[in-house]
């Protein structure tokens, strides 16, 4: 099931009639006028920080229904409006609601024997008919996403929850985040380090346990942290933010993650492999950026200067071969030739084609594989197998150069 909210221009806005009419509809201004409230919406009671406007009570009716009647639902808010607070608050009041249903229903069941219970477990699909319902909230940016976190500290709710970011955003390692890497750099030399070990905040790791941010706060209860607070705990603490947020992946209720994760296939089935996805909500924010995000993800620019880079790269690594074979055994001097001449052709072939029209559909980018490089489905596992061989080769060489040695 989806939930899919967007933004609406604020003018749209009716006018409120309330006593409080001078208040802004933002979580902070609200919070210093009006206790916390709960309030019972679709018959789940629904904790908010302050009395929320009917707008509000509104639009978490619509989410509890469309959440109840697991469908599909496009949902818009006026700006200003704390739609990401309503969004928090609605689904994780569901998500309590559906725990408690589950654990009343388990008590009311007789006790099952081991071999019963080893039985249901080896089940296919039986974590995900029979655990809660897991949340992925996914924004555009992480900056958005930080944002989400910042309201989630203004609830009730403490979810088991994971901040999803990218090594270049998390890593505070000062030997892999060095100012001149980018983010091909950061994760090889992360990949590098991790493989070997040598990596101290990652090590770090083991057995660790943050501390709570909030005065009075349960200990045993996870403490809420955007990007911001988890950098500052990576660099005080000396531990990886990067590993740690995935590392509570397996156990989350709520998983906060950028668009790409959903829309990339190698980070669905490799870091969200631990997502019951058929038991879970998938809530897009700001999704009117989804049709430009989804276009930017499956478009690319290929260039003359791309290819001749190419060339280049693999000349390097063909004299790379005599001096330093340790790196370059993994792939042969004939393969290296082999796939030389290929962007050789491919280079041609570019600088053919009509410069008159030099936008095309997606599917015209396999007619320049088939005829610029002679690549089709019969054999383009083997290319993108030697090619990745070479990236990696180049990523190793300048770890070489760079950081050979450093932890």
């Amino acid at each position: 099931m989806k939930a899919v909210s967007r933004k609406r221009d604020r003018s749209k806005l009716p006018q409120t009639t309330s006593n409080d009419e001078g208040n802004k509809f933002s979580g902070k201004s609200s919070l210093q006028t009006s206790p916390p409230t709960e309030l019972e919406i679709r018959g789940v009671p629904v904790h908010f920080p302050f009395r929320p406007y009917k707008c509000q009570e509104d639009y978490m009716g619509k989410v509890m229904d469309a959440l109840h009647q697991s469908e599909n639902a496009l949902l818009e808010s006026p700006t200003g409006t704390g739609k990401t607070l309503c969004l928090l608050c609605s689904t994780l009041a569901w998500q309590r609601e559906q725990a408690r249903a589950i654990k009343e229903k388990h008590s009311r069941e007789p006790l099952l024997s081991q071999s019963a219970i080893a039985q249901m477990s080896s089940l296919e699909g039986s974590k995900q008919t029979t655990s809660v319902p897991t949340i992925i909230y996914a924004s555009r940016t992480h900056s958005q996403l930080s944002q989400v976190m910042r309201e989630l500290k203004n609830t009730r709710y403490r979810p088991r929850h994971a901040l999803l970011g990218s090594r270049e955003q998390m890593c505070v390692n000062p030997k892999v985040k060095k100012s001149e890497a980018v983010a091909a750099d950061i994760n090889h030399e992360c990949n590098r380090l991790g493989k070997d070990r040598k990596c101290r905040f990652r090590n770090s790791l083991e057995g660790f346990q943050p501390e709570s941010n909030e005065p009075g706060a349960n200990p045993n209860v996870q403490p809420v942290m955007d990007m911001e607070d988890l950098l500052t705990m990576g660099k005080t603490r000396k531990v990886c933010p990067f590993y740690y947020t995935r590392s509570l992946i397996e156990n989350a209720e709520l998983i906060l993650v950028p668009y790409n994760y959903l829309f990339d296939k190698e980070a669905r089935t490799s870091t969200l492999s631990d997502v019951p996805w058929k038991n879970s909500v998938v809530i897009f924010d700001e999704a009117h950026n989804l049709e430009g995000f989804a276009s930017d993800s499956a478009s690319f620019d290929l260039t003359s200067v791309d290819v001749a880079s190419c060339i280049s790269e693999l000349e390097r690594v063909l004299g790379y071969q005599q001096s330093m074979p340790e790196i370059t055994e993994r792939i042969s001097a004939n393969n290296l030739i082999k796939l030389k001449a290929i962007f050789l052709q491919l280079e041609e072939y570019i600088q053919q084609l009509s410069n008159d029209r030099n936008v095309f559909s997606g599917e015209y980018m396999m007619k320049i594989f088939n005829e610029g490089m002679h690549i089709n489905h019969s054999n383009h596992v083997m290319f993108v197998t030697e090619a990745k061989k070479v990236s990696e080769i180049l990523m190793d060489l300048r770890s070489t150069s760079g950081s050979k040695g450093q932890t």
